[in-house]
């Protein structure tokens, strides 16, 4: 078995691309959580607006006290609670591949840790018995 013995383990560039790899994750995280305000307030403020707009068509029309303009507000909470659970979904989503990222990321480190290890043990154990022949 010929291994190189002249190159030393360099465990602080994988150490380095893990806290990279950490870092883009976190601000990736950030991001999501960003978008998810974000969004919420962009739907609140839209059906705000319909709301609003719906309470004028029916106050110009004399139906505020109809049982239409109760069913139309019923309405349009539904489709907010809709939308809402639409955002909330594509968010965790975004979360769970996040998550997913960062396991790998996690297992590469692990891994490539371990094989350096096991190149390291393999490594002392040739010059070991080449040391051994010689004496």
């Amino acid at each position: 078995m010929a291994l190189s013995t002249g190159q030393p383990i360099n465990y602080g560039q994988r150490v380095q691309t893990y806290g990279y790899g950490l870092d883009d994750i976190a601000r990736a995280r950030d991001r999501v959580n960003r978008d998810e305000v974000m969004q919420n307030y962009q739907t609140s403020k839209k059906f705000d607006n319909l709301a609003k707009s719906d309470l004028a068509q029916m106050n110009q029309r004399g139906m505020l006290d109809s049982g239409v303009a109760r069913k139309r507000r019923e309405q349009r909470a539904a489709e907010q609670e809709f939308e809402r659970f639409g955002l909330a979904g594509q968010t965790q989503e975004a979360r769970r591949q996040l998550d997913r990222q960062r396991f790998m990321l996690e297992e590469n480190l692990a891994g490539g840790l371990q094989q350096d290890a096991i190149a390291n043990a393999l490594r002392r154990f040739v010059m070991n018995q080449s040391l051994q022949g010689l004496i």
